[in-house]
């Protein structure tokens, strides 16, 4: 045991949650594809936004 565990975990955390992000929001994201430009842009927007504030 090194003691170096915890930051592997801490990233396996971080970049599992930013998939979750994008498995919860993908229909949306279909759904909205067709003629859907500024809807779909203001979801990215959001998410890059939450994701500004995470970092």
């Amino acid at each position: 045991y090194s003691g170096r565990l915890l930051p592997c975990y801490v990233m396996h955390l971080v970049f599992n949650g930013i998939q979750s992000v994008g498995i919860i929001l993908w229909p949306y994201m279909q759904r909205n594809s067709s003629g859907g430009g500024e809807q779909k842009a203001a979801v990215v927007h959001a998410v890059m936004h939450v994701l500004k504030h995470l970092i």
